[in-house]
């Protein structure tokens, strides 16, 4: 059964929650776009998306729109923004980096941005395994013993870190 013109607004009310947050992640980029104007564009393309959404098929609204709203609001941004073309093929992928630090050097030089959004110790982790900035790379023991850590809990930490930065660039969103 289709939806009445007033149902859609209410349905496109009671998730402007939703479109906020998603502003938000992209308004923390650190580009100068107006938080109100991706609202309004996520806010658009919720509605185009509430006009054809079906609730019998079993899909919640959210996970039905969200796609549209997060293009929608990469549409608005400038393109000084990184994008995912401009990141590493490999971590894209869920692959693990070389052990050549110069070239992964050259790769996370992309990521700067997208490390930020990483929790202090994520950051420590990747940025010592990596040897990002300096070139000096540590096994996962030595991080370990400089941290407090054990072996073990630094690999669980730089997988979470890694899975984040993954979501991150295939998502284009900054958590």
């Amino acid at each position: 059964m289709a939806m009445t013109e007033s149902e859609i607004n209410q349905l496109v009310l009671d998730n402007m929650g939703f479109v906020v947050s998603i502003a938000q992640q992209y308004r923390n980029l650190g580009n100068d776009l107006d938080l109100d104007d991706l609202i309004s564009e996520g806010t658009i393309a919720m509605l185009k998306a509430a006009r054809k959404w079906d609730p019998d098929k079993g899909v919640r609204f959210v996970n039905y729109a969200v796609h549209d709203i997060r293009k929608a609001m990469e549409r608005a941004l400038p393109e000084s923004v990184i994008t995912t073309e401009a990141l590493p093929e490999k971590l894209k992928a869920g692959k693990p980096l070389t052990n050549d630090a110069a070239e992964d050097n050259d790769l996370f030089s992309n990521l700067a941005p997208v490390i930020e959004y990483l929790n202090e110790r994520e950051q420590q982790v990747i940025i010592a395994y990596y040897g990002i900035g300096t070139g000096e790379r540590y096994t996962m023991e030595e991080i370990g013993e400089q941290l407090g850590y054990t072996r073990e809990r630094v690999r669980q930490i730089r997988k979470t870190a890694e899975r984040k930065m993954r979501r991150i660039l295939n998502h284009n969103v900054f958590i």
